[in-house]
């Protein structure tokens, strides 16, 4: 049994002001990409959430099914917060609602595949979670990050790495096929990566007449760059060993400052409920 605790928190949406998706200053890219994982979050959680309740019913262990049950609690309470977030997002940028509708249906679609596919779906997701809360930290991206965003990202990635080890052992409490979760996977982080890309490139169209004021082409080039740079020195090595027949997240070293804001979220939060 995994200590997880769910955390009930508000978060200031500034309803007062126009909504800043640039929520890392002077890097339009990158903000829009998690801008666009935010999006994403309102559609998948639930997806996940309504499959751990179907694995909950064939497994035996107690100390697993507790697990399910606080992850399933976690997961709720952040695609309801993002909720939120993004449909602050919307009223800017209403062209973003035909993707979300799109990726809706992909849900729909993969729940008809068979609860092996879907926990594996799930597990495949959360393996990419785990390395990119490692990523946001090391690069700095969450230290430069400003606005209500910053703050659930916080909480949320937190929560994360509470609950990292959970969809991966009820994908091998039922099934422990290597193959099969490698490959399915693939598909669930693909699927991920597209819809934040989508999103990134339509609003990044949606302002393009701030392109030349954002540096034209070069500074595009060197952003993009620089991330990349970023990405390769603590985001790949970590995701290449998540694909590995040894892998195991409880192997992974979760940055200090993570675990660091348990008190903090546990302090803010008007409701709790102790794993």
């Amino acid at each position: 049994m995994t200590a997880i605790t769910v955390r009930y928190l508000k978060f200031d949406l500034e309803e007062h002001q126009e909504l800043n998706a640039e929520v890392i200053p002077g890097e339009v890219e990158m903000s829009y990409l998690m801008v666009g994982l935010s999006m994403i979050l309102p559609y998948i959680e639930p997806y996940i959430i309504k499959h751990s309740i179907a694995g909950q019913k064939i497994i035996t262990d107690p100390g697993l099914l507790h697990d399910m049950r606080q992850f399933s609690h976690q997961e709720a309470q952040h695609y309801r917060q993002h909720s939120l977030f993004n449909a602050r997002v919307r009223e800017k940028y209403p062209e973003l609602e035909a993707l979300e509708k799109k990726v809706k249906a992909d849900y729909e679609r993969f729940s008809q595949r068979g609860l092996k596919f879907n926990l594996a779906f799930a597990e495949g997701f959360e393996s990419l979670t785990n390395p990119f809360v490692i990523f946001m930290w090391r690069s700095g991206m969450i230290r430069d990050m400003r606005g209500p965003l910053a703050d659930m990202y916080a909480w949320h990635f937190l929560e994360e790495m509470e609950h990292r080890t959970v969809a991966y052992d009820v994908y091998y409490h039922l099934y422990g096929s290597y193959g099969y979760r490698f490959w399915v996977s693939l598909i669930a982080q693909s699927h991920l990566l597209r819809f934040m890309f989508s999103c990134a490139r339509l609003m990044l169209h949606l302002e393009r007449e701030h392109f030349q004021a954002r540096g034209g082409w070069p500074g595009r080039m060197a952003r993009i760059w620089k991330w990349t740079k970023l990405a390769g020195k603590y985001l790949l090595l970590q995701l290449w060993k998540t694909y590995l027949p040894n892998y195991n997240p409880r192997h992974l070293i979760v940055p200090q400052e993570v675990t660091d804001l348990a008190e903090h979220y546990n302090n803010r939060a008007y409701k709790l409920i102790s794993g």
